[in-house]
């Protein structure tokens, strides 16, 4: 997963004019205490297969279906 991020990250970096919305900052901290809740409680799931899913069925704009195709 960290190799397929990883080729796209030139691209994200030359288009990233402005910083992320505010919202994403407090939704990044959410998803990071439920990760480390499940730590916490010794859970087990298919984090790949659930990001795997996520990106397959997200909708793509058209400035952004270059890099999906990449």
């Amino acid at each position: 997963m960290t190799r397929r991020v990883q080729k796209h990250a030139e691209v994200f970096a030359e288009h990233r004019l402005t910083p992320p919305p505010k919202e994403i900052y407090s939704l990044h901290r959410r998803l990071s205490g439920a990760f480390f809740m499940c730590i916490h409680l010794g859970s087990k799931f298919q984090a790949r297969d659930v990001l795997e899913t996520t990106f397959e069925n997200h909708v793509w704009g058209p400035e952004t279906e270059e890099v999906k195709e990449q």
